[in-house]
């Protein structure tokens, strides 16, 4: 195992993504010690393709985090301890989309990170586009956090032709009636920050409206790339309530507002143990789970909308939306709703029965 060392960027830090379509059950590990809250651990190694290792992939955790390979294909995520984390992996190059993944146990907090290394494949979902006539790949996303004034915009640029990250780029999101807010670049990616206070630019993050993405790349007018995205509306979980107490086999209810549309929900449960269980839904507003572990669980509900740029998922768009510029790259937007606290029984009180 590598030894644990600083994030190299922002976006390593920044607020779950939810990447994969695959929510965890509460309680127990499977050796039967309760799992720890509030405790971390790592997860590192080296993303590769036909065996060379690849600087710029994005490596994201379901409950996590996000991280950009450096130079030698390595990535860290901080991650909780003691907990199934499912793990995705994209990298762009020559206008083809390749893609890793893997589900592990974080193992136990330590100044030591599990080991996790990649081996990348071509998405069989739709890949960059432009079968090479693209030279640039964009990444770009948009992020709020619940009730709270909260919320990150990132975005990187790679030189595919020279496989470095691209430093000197202009680049903006404008929200639908507002002004343009520059991004400031640090660590491998371009950042602002709904936080008030932050040494970053400051964006307004608002629920239901829509940002337009402009990346001058040289930062000369020359080479444009732009793309439009809408932040999906604020996610409140319905049921199960706070403090109640359900069985092993109950649903993951919630509300939006304003009623966006969005590309896909996800129902997240923590702590986790193995046997990560489905909480992907495409629509609608609940989610099923069953067989959950017995304990003590906290659910977020995560809602997409945009490209799933981590590779195929069902139902969803995989194409880039970004253009332009030499260009390619995909700007999707999400939003996780407050944390609800609740217990699993192996059997509900009767008011919960189900009929």
């Amino acid at each position: 195992m590598r030894s644990a060392l600083p994030l190299r960027g922002l976006a390593s830090a920044l607020a779950p993504l939810a990447l994969a379509a695959l929510a965890a059950g509460c309680g127990s590990s499977s050796n039967g010690t309760t799992t720890p809250t509030g405790k971390s651990a790592c997860i590192s190694g080296i993303v590769r393709l036909n065996s060379v290792p690849v600087r710029g992939a994005l490596v994201a955790s379901a409950t996590g985090a996000l991280a950009t390979t450096d130079t030698t294909g390595y990535y860290m995520l901080t991650v909780a301890a003691n907990a199934t984390i499912a793990l995705g992996v994209s990298y762009t190059t020559g206008g083809v989309n390749y893609v890793g993944a893997a589900v592990v146990n974080s193992g136990a907090a330590s100044t030591s990170c599990l080991n996790q290394d990649f081996a990348l494949t071509p998405s069989t979902g739709g890949g960059g586009g432009g079968g090479g006539s693209t030279r640039y790949t964009i990444n770009a996303y948009l992020f709020r956090s619940g009730s709270t004034d909260s919320g990150t915009a990132v975005v990187t640029i790679h030189d595919d032709s020279l496989n470095a990250a691209v430093t000197a780029a202009l680049v903006t999101l404008t929200p639908a009636g507002g002004q343009a807010v520059t991004l400031q670049y640090s660590y491998g990616t371009y950042t602002a920050t709904g936080y008030h206070g932050l040494p970053f630019p400051y964006l307004p993050m608002t629920y239901g409206t829509t940002y337009t993405l402009r990346a001058d790349i040289n930062a000369d007018g020359q080479r444009i790339a732009t793309a439009v995205q809408k932040l999906p509306g604020l996610i409140t979980i319905t049921a199960p309530a706070a403090n109640a107490t359900v069985g092993t086999s109950f649903d993951v209810t919630w509300s939006i507002q304003p009623a966006t549309d969005s590309t896909a929900y996800f129902a997240v449960l923590a702590p986790s143990a193995p046997n990560p269980l489905q909480g992907f839904v495409n629509s609608g507003t609940t989610a099923h789970f069953t067989g959950v572990s017995t304990g003590a669980c906290i659910a977020t509900l995560n809602a997409w909308r945009g490209p799933w740029w981590g590779g195929p998922a069902p139902g969803v768009n995989v194409q880039p939306n970004i253009s332009g510029g030499g260009a390619t790259g995909y700007f999707w937007a999400y939003n996780m709703s407050d944390p609800v606290a609740f217990n699993v029984a192996s059997a509900a009180p009767s008011r919960w029965a189900r009929r």
